[in-house]
């Protein structure tokens, strides 16, 4: 009884070792699962979303939220050196997400009992790292607050839409996750791939940055966001997300150095950076 509360305590340390644990379980079951549905027909209801729905919601609020949770919760630690939460507070943040899970599996009759909890854990997350950030006032740390906000809004949406409510509210809703964790991933990556880098080369390298270039990616992010969701100018869009290519390969080209291919870390997030590049 005492190892396996020693083993509970030292899992609730610190946020990435629940949820980077309960996203890699939730990986391998989820494309088991769709595996068995695209390929064998597996027949499961998912009624009123489609399973195709499903399928999309559970990857970007389901797997991709849950690494960034963990990801935020202890980043935001290291950057503050102030405590997000742990302990009791974070399993209860870790019981949420993992019964929206399991109640997402059921048809219309568990559909808002599944938003529910998938809500209340976004909204924990954000409690636990606002209030280091705030106390610390980081105010640039902001940005990423500001797209979990938005993960919270579009999360309604689809909620919204999969009611019968807001008319192509879980396309949306679909859409707009999908968007901001991009979003999220280009903002963090900014600041976090370059870092790994000059630390992880054997030799010393000096990576330069560029004011310009935040901003232009920015900029041309927001563009890009508000044409998809809105359908507006969907030519234009193209364009937007080409510049939006063209200002990460700059990146990429200034982050670039021989060093990286001997280190497995390094390479897999300089690919990963490339790959979402070219998507």
């Amino acid at each position: 009884m005492n190892q396996n509360t020693d083993r509970t305590r030292i899992l609730l340390e610190i946020g990435f070792r629940p949820f980077f644990l309960g996203a890699g379980i939730f990986a391998v079951l989820s494309i088991g699962l769709w595996s068995l549905i695209y390929l064998f027909q597996l027949n499961i209801s998912t009624a009123p979303i489609t399973v195709l729905q499903w399928h999309a919601h559970e990857m970007i609020y389901g797997y991709a939220l849950a690494v960034v949770a963990g990801f935020l919760l202890t980043a935001v630690a290291n950057w503050t050196g102030l405590p997000t939460s742990v302990g009791k507070p974070l399993l209860r943040m870790f019981a949420c997400w993992c019964l929206a899970r399991v109640f997402y599996l059921f048809d219309s009759q568990f559909l808002l009992l599944a938003g529910l909890f998938d809500l209340v854990f976004i909204v924990l997350l954000l409690i636990s790292i606002i209030r280091p950030i705030a106390k610390k006032r980081m105010w640039i740390r902001m940005a990423v607050v500001s797209k979990l906000v938005l993960l919270f809004v579009f999360n309604c949406v689809f909620l919204l839409g999969a009611s019968g409510i807001l008319k192509d509210g879980a396309h949306i809703g679909v859409y707009g996750g999908l968007y901001l964790i991009i979003g999220l991933i280009l903002t963090v990556g900014k600041n976090l791939v370059p870092f790994f880098i000059a630390r992880g080369v054997a030799s010393e390298v000096t990576i330069a940055s560029f004011r310009w270039l935040d901003f232009t990616s920015l900029g041309l992010f927001l563009v890009f966001f508000v044409l998809e969701l809105s359908s507006f100018l969907p030519r234009f869009s193209g364009v937007v997300a080409f510049g939006l290519f063209f200002v990460n390969c700059i990146r990429l080209g200034q982050w670039h150095t021989r060093g990286i291919w001997s280190t497995p870390l390094l390479w897999s997030l300089y690919l990963s950076y490339c790959f979402i590049c070219l998507g």
